[in-house]
């Protein structure tokens, strides 16, 4: 077993006292990424592998929260999972959890996400910073929390979570569009060791036809699509990707296994824009036909 203190890194509760720079971004999912890592066809999402140190991952693996802790939380979909400010609050939840939580509801979190997809934010939303009368990198930021008074310009959430197990192959989710109120999303595999499953992969689909012919406002059959890139479902991997509406993932089936597929989701929220969003849901004919993305220039 590691040792405590040497696990944390020291880190204790340094997100509200005085710490140096590298002890802050040794957390970050996003720590060794850079914007030429991000891959912009269909959308722009960026795969990391080896997320965190190897020591770090190893406590959080260690220590992820009790089964029955997560289980007891919310559900969405096909997982249960804490949400972030549960994560600070829970008793029994080990502290680097917290501080690993802390951080990825923080406003220097969202700064690593702006430092790789602001210029594509720019490109598809070139009016967002009109609207807040302030540029992206001044959006006032806190965690998600549905009982605060007021909200944010960007809600970060930072969610162990756990799907549910089935005997049989199935997919833990569909070819589908996040909701239209999402900026961005990450997910951290922490895959089990001794897990012997296959599949559990996120596919990146780029749309076939235009526009698409929508099962539901947020879900395409897969008759409408093309896999382009598939990030296995590996331990200390994350993905990022910015949300638009061609921005269309799903999970690969997962053979029938007992073990529970085990991640983190990350959501960066514009939730003062519930009713607009960032674009309609569904999309209309015209915005899944122009959206489209390309290298940033040397200005962006």
């Amino acid at each position: 077993m590691l040792d405590n203190n040497a696990a944390r890194f020291k880190l204790g509760n340094m997100l509200s006292d005085k710490a140096d720079a590298n002890e802050v971004s040794c957390l970050s999912l996003l720590r060794n990424s850079r914007q030429s890592d991000v891959r912009w066809d269909p959308f722009p999402y960026v795969a990391i592998e080896n997320a965190l140190d190897p020591e770090l991952y190893a406590s959080l693996a260690e220590t992820f929260p009790a089964e029955d802790i997560v289980r007891s939380a919310m559900h969405v979909y096909s997982r249960d999972q804490m949400q972030a400010l549960d994560v600070l609050a829970h008793p029994e939840v080990a502290p680097v959890w917290k501080d690993f939580a802390r951080y990825h509801i923080s406003p220097e979190f969202y700064q690593d996400l702006l430092r790789l997809f602001a210029p594509f934010v720019r490109q598809l939303y070139p009016w967002l910073d009109e609207e807040k009368a302030k540029p992206l990198e001044q959006f006032s930021v806190g965690p998600r929390d549905p009982k605060a008074p007021a909200l944010p310009d960007v809600c970060l959430d930072c969610q162990p979570g756990l799907n549910h197990v089935t005997l049989d192959p199935a997919t833990p989710r569909t070819a589908h569009l996040d909701a239209h109120n999402k900026l961005f999303t990450g997910l951290f595999y922490m895959r089990v060791d001794g897990d012997t499953s296959s599949g559990g992969d996120l596919l990146i689909h780029r749309l076939k036809n235009q526009p698409p012919e929508m099962d539901t406002p947020t879900t395409v059959p897969e008759s409408q699509l093309e896999v382009v890139d598939t990030i296995p479902y590996r331990a200390n991997t994350a993905i990022f990707f910015m949300n638009s509406p061609v921005s269309v993932h799903s999970v690969s089936v997962r053979s029938g296994t007992s073990v529970p597929r085990r991640l983190v989701n990350l959501v960066a929220g514009l939730y003062t824009m519930n009713r607009k969003g960032l674009f309609p849901s569904p999309p209309t004919a015209e915005m899944f036909q122009n959206t489209r993305f390309r290298a940033p220039g040397p200005a962006e």
